[in-house]
């Protein structure tokens, strides 16, 4: 798919975000001018980081100061003309706009800036991009605070949350084939703590098809190790099952998909992309990106490679639930 990018230097880029993973989708679409919808539901909006605090939040082009030159009104004008050919793209309630991009530089950044973003949009978004550039970096006051504030709030901690994608506390000490067998074999890891949610890493190292159990990351571990050539897109991971799950309103798994993205080097480079079709911000967001992290740090470690990015793709993210607490939590981080 084609699309428009940036000049360098052009006002509102956001500079400093490796090429190779920024998700260039987010930079497309500029809204239709003259649409009699516009209010209600513009076209896909082209975005751009702006603002201030820990998480950039993206905002429609045209909320942005233009550059000096007429290159910004030749790539809006080519992009209005690209999104008259794609019908559709309008419809639905919470058709306002484009996708949403929020990049940080830490997980916990990220989340401060997506709950203060989905409070502001009256507690749901959809096709809302999160980008964290450093995965594994974790803020220990922050994760204290969720911590706690889950725990008062009966949530799922973070932790919990986590290790539903990444057990790493039952990673340490064993080698990737080890862990495998101690979370899947009989009265194992995941025996001992399913509850008939929390699925993914079993669907990652376990998942159940018609002809037997496929270990998806075992695979792609071993691929990657037993290959030359560095494949920038060869390698992904399926969650849900077909069938069933894929209309199921209640119990089917909001992570979907996972996707590597590969760059060579002097020191090959991975990245991780997660798709949601459903986000609880409150309860799972935080300690979904804590697990991704964790896991890519895994596949980096057993691989060779460097950490990269971490971009996480939410369908539909939303709060609905201790709404009050939360905003006094982030009035605590500087995020009222």
């Amino acid at each position: 798919m084609g699309g428009c990018f940036y000049p360098s230097g052009q006002a509102g880029f956001s500079h400093g975000v490796r090429p190779h993973a920024t998700p260039h989708m987010i930079h497309l679409f500029s809204p239709m001018v003259g649409d009699e919808t516009r209010g209600a539901g513009q076209g896909v909006a082209a975005m751009t980081a702006t603002g201030s605090g820990p998480g950039k939040i993206a905002q429609p082009l045209d909320t942005v100061e233009p550059a000096g030159d007429d290159s910004y009104r030749k790539m809006a004008e080519s992009c209005q003309r690209l999104t008259q050919l794609l019908p559709g793209m309008r419809r639905g309630p919470m058709a306002t706009g484009g996708p949403r991009l929020i990049e940080a530089k830490r997980l916990g950044d990220a989340w401060l800036a997506v709950c203060k973003y989905v409070l502001a949009s009256h507690n749901e978004v959809r096709n809302l991009v999160v980008v964290v550039d450093d995965p594994v970096a974790v803020d220990p006051a922050l994760h204290g605070a969720l911590e706690a504030f889950c725990r008062d709030q009966g949530l799922k901690t973070p932790k919990q949350v986590a290790y539903t994608i990444f057990p790493r506390g039952l990673a340490r000490g064993r080698t990737a084939w080890e862990l495998f067998d101690a979370y899947n074999r009989r009265r194992g890891f995941f025996d001992r703590v399913n509850r008939g949610w929390g699925t993914y890493f079993r669907r990652m190292t376990h998942y159940e098809g018609d002809h037997g159990s496929v270990n998806q990351l075992g695979r792609v571990i071993d691929a990657i190790n037993s290959r030359d050539a560095c494949h920038r897109a060869a390698y992904a991971m399926v969650i849900q099952h077909p069938g069933g799950e894929n209309v199921r309103t209640r119990g089917a798994p909001c992570l979907n998909y996972l996707a590597l993205q590969m760059q060579p080097g002097e020191a090959r480079t991975i990245s991780l992309l997660a798709v949601y079709r459903n986000h609880d911000v409150v309860e799972r967001a935080y300690g979904n990106l804590l697990g991704l992290g964790w896991l890519l740090g895994f596949l980096c470690a057993q691989t060779g490679s460097r950490v990269g990015e971490l971009t996480c793709l939410s369908s539909h993210a939303y709060i609905d639930r201790s709404v009050r607490p939360l905003r006094a939590l982030l009035q605590t981080f500087g995020q009222a």
